[in-house]
């Protein structure tokens, strides 16, 4: 049985070290019946001084007396079955300074307990958002209980089930117990800033190329992950609302350093044809429209939370219509051109695609939609075949337009 446990500890090995103040490296060693020593596994963690990044406090986070620290921690597990693997953290701690909230020092002068709330984050741009555990120093369980569904794991000074494998939470057989309520209050006052803060630094991080803008994205929730556990659910919304009133939290496509506000940003869409997509955000970025990159859980999230919607700004065939009539058309590829038209004839707005030259005929060339003669072109059907006009020939429009792309066409030399 304690061979067992042991080995139970190894899965988390690299998080154990993560929330310790006095301990940096754990080995897990084997003594046999003949008094010859093992190491299983030895897990270490290090942050020299320098990796704590000094950024100034926001007023959010100032406002309610939270003061903490961000740095970046490098996990190294060793074992001789395998090879040596580090992972590099970024990890923030967070303490609500005495008089923010009185129940809360009141109850850690009852319970002995010390208001500080830290968040870690792996810091690879490839791995899964939903990952969150929950932390005592060392990692609870790994069960459904104790995951969040958040990109960071969590960890606090939480009063814990007599078996210390479970955090108490304020339920009906529990709602006068003052290590849940002291629980409950940590996820109300002080956990929103902490990660507010951690999404923060990392933005600051990213201004200096030392984290990808990949990852600062990763530590924003995936509300999918969090939607059947209320709890986190409601903080990933709670952050999502917090998030939006700080300034620059959006990175450019054009360049990755530059980070704007939500109104003053582009929004992309995932709706469309990845290669359709790709035209458009080439013309959008050359025509120095705020075009931002942000993967889907974070225009989920945007979508779901922001609280005027209706003022924000999205990739929409009306808006990129509006980009090509001040733009120098002629320089965008043929394929290009080809996959923006098919993007702009989407939403049937035919209308507003007057003077655009973007009609393609079969020699290659493109024409402009207007009502002048110069600038017919035809289409062919079942029943008017293109070879009984041979002489007109590089009139029609070319053989290899998308589906999509003729039947709106057909419908446009209709109205």
């Amino acid at each position: 049985k304690a061979t067992q446990l042991f080995d139970s500890f190894i899965p988390d090995a690299d998080i154990s070290v993560l929330f310790l103040r006095s301990v940096s490296s754990i080995s897990l060693v084997h003594i046999d019946s003949d008094g010859s020593v093992t190491v299983r596994m030895k897990v270490s963690a290090s942050s020299p001084p320098s990796t704590f990044l000094d950024f100034p406090e926001t007023g959010d986070v100032r406002r309610n007396c939270v003061q903490g620290k961000t740095s970046f921690k490098a996990v190294t597990c060793s074992s001789p079955s395998q090879e040596d693997t580090t992972s590099k953290w970024l990890v923030t701690a967070c303490q609500l300074m005495e008089g923010r909230v009185p129940e809360i020092d009141s109850l850690a002068g009852k319970l002995s307990f010390y208001p500080q709330v830290d968040v870690a984050f792996q810091c690879d741009e490839d791995r899964a958002c939903d990952g969150g555990r929950l932390s005592c120093f060392l990692p609870l369980p790994n069960n459904e209980t104790n995951r969040t569904g958040l990109p960071v794991h969590i960890n606090a000074c939480f009063g814990l089930t007599d078996n210390r494998r479970y955090i108490k939470w304020q339920e009906e057989d529990q709602k006068n117990d003052e290590s849940a309520e002291w629980n409950e209050l940590l996820i109300k006052e002080v956990l929103p800033y902490v990660y507010l803060k951690i999404i923060q630094d990392a933005i600051q991080l990213s201004k200096k190329s030392m984290l990808p803008v990949g990852s600062v994205y990763n530590l924003w929730p995936d509300l999918r992950q969090t939607e059947h556990r209320p709890r986190w659910h409601k903080v990933a919304e709670d952050l999502f609302r917090r998030l939006f009133k700080i300034q620059e939290i959006f990175s450019l496509a054009k360049n990755e350093k530059k980070w704007v506000t939500a109104l003053d940003a582009v929004f992309p869409t995932n709706e469309t044809d990845s290669d359709i997509m790709s035209a458009v955000v080439r013309l959008l970025v050359e025509e120095g429209e705020n075009l931002v990159t942000a993967p889907e859980h974070v225009l989920l999230g945007i979508n779901k939370t922001f609280p005027n919607p209706g003022t924000l700004k999205w990739v929409t065939p009306s808006l990129v219509r509006s980009v090509l009539h001040r733009s120098e058309i002629e320089s965008i590829s043929k394929d290009g051109k080809l996959s923006i038209l098919e993007y702009v004839l989407s939403d049937g707005k035919y209308e507003e695609l007057k003077g655009l030259q973007l009609l393609p005929l079969s020699d290659g060339s493109f024409r402009s939609f207007t009502n002048q003669e110069d600038d017919t072109a035809l289409i062919d059907n079942e029943n008017f075949s293109r070879v009984l006009l041979p002489f007109c020939k590089d009139q029609f429009l070319p053989h290899d337009l998308s589906n999509s792309t003729v039947k709106h066409l057909r419908e446009m030399a209709m109205t």
